[in-house]
């Protein structure tokens, strides 16, 4: 059985393990939960002095104004509302937030959507969700005619769909990059090829990046805007090469020679990036450094590490893993740390530890984040003033999303601090909300006295709605 073929056992079982997990916890809390200190404090009217309404208007200031302007059927969600957020400032150890509940969107079950950096725009894939074949860029792929993309713009706190001059056409697959221009999508051809596009927020307008008869799958895009993805000859299952295309639309190879590049990933680093591969021996997460010599033509480079994730070919492992993976954003610095030789790292869902996982690059090794956590995003870096955030991760489990603080290092011990190799079970951590959100960074809004603030947007299942997904808009306020 070839690797692109190769099914992940009784974690394909699991392929809506992000989306299940939340169903952890239906309630907001109304008082001390006795998990950390976090209790709510008085709640907050989105008045005019409000930091988050402050920080809505003054985001991507000169655009449209408001917050956000394999075979197999995919799991069902839960049913019930994951939560009901109200306005309303929490206090949890050093974390304070305000949050705006922002209403829901419909999804096809499967594929997570993608928000534009400033948050202004979200894309979602609506319909049938297409077949892990398809998913995959497997053999047996088909064309997902019952599968298309909706655009939303959300102002003044509110979800609108956007409708086009020219709808984008039936069977695109929603890819993992975006950018303030617009976000990447694949088209899987009739003939057995597959094609990487790019669909304007502004115009959906939809222009073809790479085109032909081989199969051109994984795309994603850096933070610099380099366009990465995988490609391979349509008879040829065993072996597929990374390609890095450069702003400046030249393209460079890495080969995979005796295996299958699947799923590229940034790191926080815009040197490194990581990218599985798939073989008869295993499947292996690599970090690959990125010559950029040539500013506009960046190349893959040497290997610089490699885990071995499974001593199984797993396609299917590489998709939940590259899943899990926290995507940075051009401008915004994500701090998981204050050690300058660890900022390439990347944070993932690793099965075998049943818990999101530092890939270290600068030392090989791993650190394990809080248990049965499968979410994990980086403070956001480079303020000062009230907002200046702690380095660390918010984490997403059964019990609520979670702020863990890098630790300090103990001045009684000398060399001590940072993360550790297995976050212990009764480890320091801020319980930021009790509903289990996934989350994806934004860029910094400002406050009425020009201070920048940190935001994210959550995304939750909403529940008695197998199709629709609930929004939070959330803005780090206070430490």
């Amino acid at each position: 059985m070839n690797p692109l073929q190769k099914r992940c056992g009784s974690f394909a079982a699991a392929a809506g393990v992000l989306l299940l997990t939340l169903s952890g916890c239906v309630t907001e809390r109304t008082g001390g939960s006795g998990w950390g200190t976090g209790v709510p404090v008085q709640p907050l009217s989105k008045a005019k002095g409000s930091t988050l309404a402050a920080a809505e208007n003054s985001a991507d200031a000169g655009q449209s104004s408001g917050v956000l302007s394999g075979s197999g059927k995919p799991p069902p969600l839960p049913t019930g509302k994951v939560a009901t957020p109200k306005r309303t400032n929490f206090v949890a150890t050093d974390i304070q937030v305000e949050v705006i509940p922002l209403g829901g969107i419909t999804y096809d079950g499967q594929a997570l959507p993608v928000v534009s950096p400033d948050g202004l725009h979200i894309a979602s894939q609506e319909g049938a969700a297409p077949s892990w074949e398809t998913i995959l860029a497997a053999p047996g792929a088909v064309v997902p005619v019952g599968t298309r993309i909706a655009v939303y713009a959300i102002v003044d706190n509110k979800i609108t769909t956007v409708s086009f001059a020219s709808p984008l056409p039936p069977g695109l697959l929603l890819s993992r990059g975006s950018d303030s221009q617009g976000f990447l999508v694949e088209s899987p051809r009739a003939d057995g090829a597959r094609w990487v596009g790019k669909v304007s927020w502004a115009t959906g307008e939809l222009t073809w990046l790479v085109r032909g008869t081989m199969v051109n799958a994984y795309a994603t895009l850096t933070p610099q805007g380099e366009l990465l993805y995988c490609r391979r000859p349509q008879n040829v299952t065993s072996a597929s090469d990374l390609v890095v295309r450069g702003t400046g639309g030249q393209e460079s190879v890495k080969s995979g020679v005796d295996g299958a590049f699947c799923y590229p990933v940034c790191g926080a680093s815009e040197d490194v990036i990581y990218v599985f591969r798939v073989s008869r021996v295993g499947t292996d997460l690599e970090s690959i450094r990125l010559d950029r010599t040539k500013p506009l033509a960046p190349r893959p480079a040497d290997t610089r590490s490699t885990w071995r994730i499974s001593t199984n070919p797993e396609a299917m492992l590489a998709h939940q893993m590259a899943s899990t993976a926290c995507i940075p954003i051009r401008g915004v610095e994500m701090l998981s740390t204050l050690n300058p030789g660890e900022v390439d790292t990347v944070a993932m869902f690793d099965p075998r530890k049943s818990r999101m996982v530092r890939f270290n690059v600068t030392t090989g090794g791993t650190q394990a984040l809080a248990a049965k956590t499968v979410g994990a995003v980086p403070s956001v870096g480079g303020l000062s003033g009230r907002h200046a955030m702690t380095p660390g991760y918010f984490v997403t489990g059964p019990s609520g999303l979670v702020f863990l603080a890098e630790p300090g290092e103990n001045p009684a011990i000398p060399g001590t601090g940072g993360w550790p190799a297995v976050w212990p079970d009764d480890g320091p951590s801020a319980r930021v909300l009790a509903s289990p959100y996934l989350m994806r960074p934004l860029r910094p809004g400002t406050d009425t006295a020009g201070e920048p603030v940190p935001r994210y947007l959550l995304i939750g299942p909403m529940k008695g709605h197998d199709d629709k997904l609930e929004l939070t808009l959330m803005a780090v306020v206070g430490r």
